[in-house]
């Protein structure tokens, strides 16, 4: 077992950040979220947010999402996204092959030296794949 230190004064204190004051107060939806009520957001470009109340804040929440690395209201993934919505919205990779999966399958197979990709929902399938 390792040793623990033990120390008589007290442990240092910081001060804690003020509470975040709306405008507006907020409204509750039938959205489940963790907490509730939340501020709600309208629009976004690049790393902010607008909410429904005027102020524009800094997206420092996104990061769990990968398609969040992209920003809000990039002009070229908007492009390219209704290019392809108006070619073919979806094709399950199971039963399907598809230009533009295939295409992303080679870009990063040549880029991360992989021999294939597969394009799944989440770790837990991950899981299931290699398991």
């Amino acid at each position: 077992m390792a040793p623990i230190a033990i120390s008589s004064s007290p442990p240092p204190t910081h001060p804690l950040p003020k509470p975040v004051t709306h405008s507006q107060p907020l409204k509750s939806t039938s959205t489940f979220h963790h907490s509730h009520p939340q501020p709600t957001a309208i629009s976004g470009s690049g790393l902010h947010y607008t909410l429904d109340d005027g102020r524009t804040i800094l997206d420092g929440v996104s990061g769990g999402a990968a398609v969040a690395c992209l920003g809000s209201g990039n002009e070229e993934v908007v492009q390219v996204m209704t290019e392809q919505a108006r070619k073919m919205a979806y094709a399950y990779h199971q039963s399907l092959g598809n230009g533009a999966g295939d295409e992303l399958a080679e870009f990063l197979c040549r880029k991360g030296g992989f021999e294939a990709a597969a394009f799944l929902n989440s770790g837990e399938f991950v899981s299931h794949l290699v398991g």
